[in-house]
């Protein structure tokens, strides 16, 4: 009997596994300067800025079920967020969005537990998570509006050179790791966190990283 519910168990676990999740692609006419807001529970979101100035598209990759893709317009703005089923307790799902926007775009993006990824946004970029992984990579003349959050996530940023803007970041019992030549750099380590400041270029942009207990790296 044992043997027989084992191999029952199994094959669920084997049945699950191989169904595939279901993909939903979506593409919306924006400005250039359009505001992106995407928002997840467990989902991870990867954005991809390119050379269409006037497209988002986006590909969201249902996991389990209770959850969908829910997407709203408006003038100058889009928002693309998680949903859940309200009514269902248990429910485990996620949705994983790849998003492909405008270079000038504006970028918010929230999640719990997913990681958040981002490529070439030459536009303002505020990126939040509790205990996911934050990865961006920037232009290399990057001059904008920059943050970074985590709880016990690890922060990476990667800046190239030529990025113009001053700099600080803060993290309570992480490490920070900073490549890039900061001028005015100031550093302090203590019982109560680490934080490093400076200066690239004239300082035109503002970059702001933030960690309770992450490590925060910077290319």
């Amino acid at each position: 009997m044992t043997r027989y519910v084992l191999m029952v168990a199994i094959l669920a676990v084997a049945l699950t596994a191989a169904i595939p999740a279901a993909v939903v692609e979506k593409s919306f006419t924006v400005r250039e300067d359009v505001s992106v807001k995407i928002n997840t529970v467990a989902g991870n979101i990867t954005v991809i800025a390119w050379d269409r100035s006037d497209e988002v598209r986006v590909k969201a990759e249902i996991v389990g079920d209770y959850v969908q893709p829910e997407f709203e317009q408006g003038e100058g703005w889009l928002r693309i967020n998680e949903k859940h089923d309200s009514t269902v307790c248990d429910g485990h799902g996620a949705v994983h969005f790849e998003v492909y926007l405008p270079r000038t775009a504006t970028l918010k993006g929230n999640t719990v537990s997913g990681d958040l990824s981002t490529d070439g946004v030459e536009g303002n970029l505020k990126l939040n998570t509790v205990s996911g992984q934050i990865t961006a990579r920037c232009t290399a003349d990057y001059a904008g509006q920059l943050a970074l959050n985590s709880v016990s996530g690890d922060l990476e940023l990667d800046l190239g050179s030529g990025a113009d803007a001053r700099f600080h970041a803060n993290t309570l019992s992480g490490k920070i790791s900073c490549r890039q030549t900061l001028a005015r750099m100031e550093k302090s380590d203590s019982f109560v966190s680490t934080q490093l400041r400076g200066e690239l270029g004239s300082g035109r942009g503002h970059i702001k990283l933030n960690s309770v207990s992450g490590n925060i790296t910077v290319k």
